[in-house]
């Protein structure tokens, strides 16, 4: 499997498609077809576009929350996110895609927005909200807390 990197600047169009960049559709289109959904971390309002087998893959982990404690019907409860929020997206013969409006909303897109490939699936951001959220500090952070567990990226 493929793995997606890179940001990309996009805008929407007046009835909310998005340009796929050759380089991110190329990819895609390989993998289709594609499902796109919110995101699931809590604080931040962002999609996922998961190709085909990274999607079947997930389906299959939700099962696996059943057996979570002192958590009422886990597995529903990411069943309905995860399936009550998802649609099929379609790449059209002009490489762009139509972003749900319900969706669209969700993420608080606005005309500026960004493709994040993120290894295995594809995340898309508002310009602004990314922005806002990728502190250097954070990151430094994590890289500061791996190197005293042993993990090093250089």
């Amino acid at each position: 499997m493929t793995s997606f990197f890179g940001q990309y600047s996009i805008n929407l169009d007046a009835q909310n498609r998005v340009v796929v960049p050759f380089r991110l559709r190329e990819e895609l289109i390989t993998q289709s077809p594609l499902y796109i959904s919110k995101g699931i971390e809590d604080k931040d309002t962002y999609l996922i576009i998961y190709p085909h087998a990274i999607w079947e893959r997930l389906s299959a982990q939700i099962n696996l929350y059943r057996n979570l404690k002192d958590v009422p019907q886990p597995d529903r409860l990411l069943r309905k996110h995860l399936y009550g929020t998802t649609h099929p997206l379609e790449i059209d013969s002009n490489n762009r895609a139509l972003l749900p409006t319900e969706l669209r909303t969700y993420a608080k897109l606005n005309k500026k927005i960004l493709l994040i490939g993120m290894q295995d699936v594809v995340e898309i951001w508002d310009e602004d909200i990314w922005n806002a959220s990728s502190k250097t500090e954070d990151l430094h952070k994590v890289l500061t807390k791996g190197a005293k567990e042993g993990i090093h990226l250089y």
